[in-house]
């Protein structure tokens, strides 16, 4: 199973790069502790099953972090509601456009909030309508390519 998240960002410089990896390292001025574990913990998981982890960045283009799982060991964290976390990304950060593609075989299922804004002119993705057309268009989108929309395991 491989999860790739790419930004199109400012990027991170190279003598960052091992930094970011470390928890004890954040960029995040506003918090009390500094503490960063996302991308650890990312890493970590995806090593305990036995697959992989990279991070690309160049400055002024973006960033990419790919992490491979075998789905089948053991040390395999479920990954939980996967419609929920879907939503809630996507209403919790009505500023960035998502463009998500999740595959299962050779079926797909894509949503780019950037169309749908583009399609919504204005209203926002937290007006009541919206948020039931994207919670039954993420509900439809993952049941027609097979995937529960509770749990994948």
């Amino acid at each position: 199973m491989k999860i790739r998240i790419e930004d199109n960002g400012k990027g991170i410089e190279k003598d960052k790069l091992n930094l970011i990896l470390s928890p004890f390292y954040t960029t995040k001025q506003e918090r009390e502790k500094k503490v960063g574990l996302g991308l650890p913990l990312f890493k970590m998981n995806a090593l305990l099953t036995g697959g992989n982890f990279n991070i690309f960045s160049e400055p002024g283009k973006g960033t990419i972090v790919e992490a491979i799982f075998v789905k089948d060991n053991i040390d395999r964290q479920p990954l939980g509601k996967l419609y929920d976390t879907i939503f809630t990304l996507i209403i919790g950060h009505e500023d960035i456009n998502f463009y998500i593609k999740i595959s299962n075989n050779e079926k797909e299922f894509i949503i780019d909030t950037k169309v749908i804004k583009d399609e919504l002119q204005g209203i926002s993705l937290s007006n009541p309508d919206v948020i039931n057309f994207l919670k039954d268009y993420i509900k439809n989108g993952l049941e027609e390519i097979n995937l529960n929309c509770e749990k994948i395991y």
